[in-house]
């Protein structure tokens, strides 16, 4: 079985699902790093993808790349989209890498929820 998109959504960000992601760590850092994100997700439209396949999560982290755009391989997405970083911004927030993805099915799960409800996810078999 292949990778298969199941749902997609995009929009321009009007209520702050990015504030449902939370943290469990308290560091100042993670504050900092978190509103970076809010911030980056709201400065403009954003796709929202949900895929389903086998390994899909490890064949997506490849797809995509290293977190930070200056690590990321040729030829990943964030490797030749991904903005320059910027140190300073990177201690105030986030890279500006163009794309996230989960790590693990967990937190993919947990994503999902943020952006979709259950009636709006296709199921691979319809």
């Amino acid at each position: 079985m292949g990778t298969r998109a199941c749902e997609r959504l995009v929009k321009e960000l009007n209520m702050d699902p990015a504030a449902k992601f939370g943290t469990s760590n308290p560091d100042e850092v993670g504050r900092k790093i978190a509103e970076g994100c809010r911030q980056y997700y709201a400065s403009g439209p954003l796709c929202a993808l949900v895929l389903q396949g086998y390994d899909v999560v490890r064949a997506v982290r490849a797809l995509i790349g290293n977190t930070l755009p200056s690590k990321a391989a040729k030829g990943t997405i964030r490797g030749d989209f991904g903005e320059p970083e910027d140190m300073g911004k990177l201690i105030l927030g986030a890279a500006r890498n163009l794309i996230h993805a989960s790590d693990s099915p967990a937190e993919a799960e947990r994503e999902i929820a943020v952006w979709f409800s259950p009636a709006e996810i296709l199921s691979a078999e319809g």
